[in-house]
């Protein structure tokens, strides 16, 4: 009996043994396995951070390209702007002045036609004569007002280099020293072009 009820407990006591050592193993491999998945879950972040900066860092790049190709679609932009306007004030300048060169050559004949029609010591009974060259005279003035061009005041004004041209100075009481007091011959402007200076004398 005594055999038996201590063989009995001896089975008793190696199930115990069994029992912990198969909870020692049931632990050992759930830690093993809980180990396992902390190190696949921190390899799948680190995995997915690099990703996520992978293509915050792309998106910065197609945003400062995006920006450089606005910049430079607004600098060409500019720059056709800037040649439009070239072109148009270029076609414009060309229609304004076109009959600079023609009217350059038909200053002359209004010279000669103002000289004729102011004869010194001419008898009255030949003023009737020039009646016609006065009619001619004003008909080529309005047509050359009509086009732009415009005489240069002179007698009076200040000196001004850039329409006028001295030719000589003269003492004068009268005229205040720098002012125009003789016109020797008309100065022409087409529109704002300077197309001949006036000649003129300068109070000293």
């Amino acid at each position: 009996m005594v055999d038996e009820g201590q063989e009995s407990m001896e089975q008793e006591s190696e199930q115990e043994v069994e029992k912990v050592f198969v909870d020692v193993d049931s632990r050992l491999a759930g830690d093993d396995k809980h180990s396992k998945g902390d190190k696949h879950d921190k390899s799948t972040k680190l995995k997915a951070k690099k990703i996520v900066e992978e293509m915050q860092n792309k998106i910065a790049e197609l945003e400062n390209a995006n920006k450089d190709l606005q910049n430079e679609f607004l600098k060409k932009r500019a720059e056709f702007e800037n040649f439009r306007r070239r072109m148009e004030k270029d076609k414009e300048d060309f229609i304004k002045y076109s009959l600079e060169k023609f009217i350059k050559q038909l200053i002359p004949i209004m010279d000669s036609l103002n000289m004729a029609l102011h004869p010194n010591n001419i008898p009255e009974e030949q003023l009737k004569a020039f009646e016609g060259f006065t009619l001619i005279f004003k008909q080529f003035q309005d047509l050359l007002s009509k086009n732009g061009v415009v005489e240069i005041s002179a007698i009076g004004e200040t000196f001004d280099p850039n329409i006028h041209q001295a030719i000589s100075q003269e003492a004068s009481q009268d005229v205040e020293s720098g002012k125009v007091t003789k016109e020797y011959q008309k100065g022409y402007k087409l529109h704002d072009r300077l197309l001949r200076p006036a000649m003129v004398v300068v109070a000293e």
